[in-house]
């Protein structure tokens, strides 16, 4: 131990520094205790706001799974059920096996629930024999059947013709049967077909793709008679299986003609039209005068020359057609839908508003309840606006809402009405 005496002034001051050392250091961990207890409630806050969120995104993620299990369950039992069908007009219309007519000049439309559209040609006779959830046998007895067949999963139509059966999975066709004359025919405009019948090969049919067509006569001569003949596109013979071969319940006097169409650029403008090759065919009406095809064709056939302009991308080609027709066939389906096809030419390639609500009114006029009433009612409205008539619009606004509540113009009607 040394002997120096001690420095009190120095203790003094070690002392004074170690309280305040000691103090702060106090007062540090008070703060940080502090801190703890005044953010506890945001940490629980915080995390609770994190479970919540966690058990949120899980319900929704269960509800979202139980709303496409159910959306499944829903799409598998329609798709279980039998297709349902319905022709305007007829008392037959949805019956399984009674006859379906197309009476006076119009087609008759077969509307089915998953979207198939069979359109009858005037003089025709058919019946839907049976349904199921994937297609259905449909019964051609007299004249010409369009048919527009969707393709799903699973799809199975039969139409059948006299003796002949076309089996379709999806396609686009047109087909003929004659009674009178024994003679079946077909063109097909997209897809692939099966035809199995008289004079057929009975080990898979007859196939026929998108743009090829099938021509068969059964002549009711009796007596010997060589064997059949298929003619292909390059019009050469060759020898055709015999009904005794085939196993096809004919008589074996009989002679069946075939004759297979060409691909789709060697089709007349209305194949090529009905095909949609639109460009191709008004390409061929064109180089068979068009002009003349307007003051010679049919009322449906000059419909389709306008359609075929108009999808051809030639809007006064198509107005040529058009007003040929509403000339030469005043009155008739045909004349009202070249109207609202007109108006249609007027609002949207030549923004003559005025003119075209004038067209759009002529179509309701003469054909109130028609298939493009509604549709023609919308753009009347369309017209009368774009043209700066305001008093016109309200007025087919109201009556619009009065007709077509629903409607797709409703919209518009409403925020005209209400203006």
């Amino acid at each position: 131990m040394s002997d120096r005496p001690l420095d009190w002034s120095r203790v003094r001051g070690d002392l004074t520094r170690a309280r305040q050392t000691l103090a702060e250091s106090e007062n540090e961990s008070r703060q940080r205790v502090l801190g703890r207890l005044l953010n506890a409630p945001r940490i629980h806050e915080a995390n609770g706001l994190l479970r919540f969120r966690n058990r949120l995104t899980w319900a929704l993620g269960l509800g979202l799974a139980a709303c496409a299990a159910a959306a499944l369950v829903l799409t598998l039992a329609l798709r279980s059920k039998p297709l349902t069908f319905e022709a305007p007009g007829q008392e037959a219309s949805g019956k399984l096996g009674a006859f379906l007519e197309a009476r006076g000049v119009r087609p008759l439309p077969v509307r089915f629930s998953d979207g198939t559209l069979l359109t009858m040609s005037p003089a025709s006779r058919a019946r839907v024999a049976a349904t199921t959830a994937h297609g259905a046998t449909v019964v051609l007895e007299d004249g010409t059947l369009n048919a527009a067949v969707v393709h799903q999963i699973g799809t199975s139509w039969r139409m059948t013709a006299g003796p002949f059966t076309v089996l379709v999975t999806g396609t686009k066709f047109d087909l003929r049967w004659s009674s009178a004359a024994q003679r079946f025919e077909l063109d097909l405009y997209e897809g692939h077909v099966i035809v199995s019948g008289p004079s057929l090969p009975s080990a898979g049919g007859r196939q026929l793709w998108a743009g090829q067509g099938l021509r068969i006569a059964l002549p009711r001569l009796q007596g010997a008679a060589p064997s059949p003949s298929v003619t292909s596109d390059a019009g050469s013979a060759a020898s055709a299986p015999s009904a005794a071969a085939t196993g096809e319940d004919v008589p074996a006097a009989s002679t069946a003609v075939h004759e297979v169409l060409p691909e789709p650029e060697h089709l007349s403008w209305q194949k090529l039209a009905r095909g949609g090759h639109y460009a191709q065919a008004l390409a061929a009406a064109e180089s068979s005068d068009f002009g003349g095809l307007c003051s010679s064709e049919t009322q449906s056939n000059l419909l389709l020359l306008a359609d075929t302009a108009r999808f051809g991308h030639s809007p006064a080609l198509a107005e040529q057609a058009f007003r040929a027709l509403r000339r030469r066939f005043p009155g008739s389906h045909e004349a009202a839908v070249a109207a609202f096809s007109l108006g249609r030419i007027a609002y949207d390639d030549h923004k003559d508003f005025a003119t075209a609500a004038g067209l759009f009114r002529s179509y309701g006029r003469e054909e109130p309840n028609g298939p493009l009433a509604r549709e023609a009612a919308g753009r009347l409205i369309e017209a009368y606006r774009a043209s700066g008539n305001s008093a016109a619009a309200a007025e087919s606004a109201e009556r619009y809402l009065a007709t077509y509540p629903s409607g797709p113009h409703a919209a518009l009607a409403r925020s005209i009405v209400h203006h």
